[in-house]
């Protein structure tokens, strides 16, 4: 078994031990008062949020339904950044599978496609009603 050295313990030298922690003790500190004062600053910037808000409320927008737009158009932010980060190709992918699922219904393209495929749906219900019609006013001649 080794025999303990003046100055260090378990084969390292305390002194530089402790300096290493309490470098990071210090940095841990003022950690922590760089997050306090983001988090006074954020809580500053929450009340002008709440003022818009209630500004808002005063010309009849419902707060709930600001604030989801807000937290929409932030996440569609992120959902776009996302595909900017992907390559030619790769772009080219995530863009046929958002197809693929059904998700591009909110492009240009996509409200086309589900104003095209309303159309039809109204056109086929309106041919069934036409026919459902047609043999109702069938019976109708025959009882008379």
């Amino acid at each position: 078994m080794a025999e303990a050295q003046p100055g260090k313990s378990n084969g390292y030298d305390a002194k530089v031990v402790k300096g290493f922690v309490s470098r990071i003790e210090e940095l841990n500190a003022e950690k922590q008062r760089e997050h306090m004062a983001y988090m006074g600053k954020c809580k500053e910037l929450n009340e002008d949020i709440g003022e818009i808000l209630d500004e808002a409320k005063g010309k009849g927008i419902p707060r709930k339904a600001l604030r989801l737009v807000v937290k929409t158009r932030k996440l569609q932010a992120k959902v776009e950044a996302i595909r900017e980060d992907l390559e030619g190709d790769q772009q080219d992918d995530y863009d046929l599978l958002r197809h693929c699922l059904g998700d591009l219904a909110d492009t240009e393209l996509g409200e086309a496609a589900l104003a095209r495929r309303a159309s039809k749906k109204a056109e086929a219900s309106d041919a069934l009603d036409k026919i459902g019609r047609g043999k109702d006013a069938d019976a109708a001649a025959v009882k008379h």
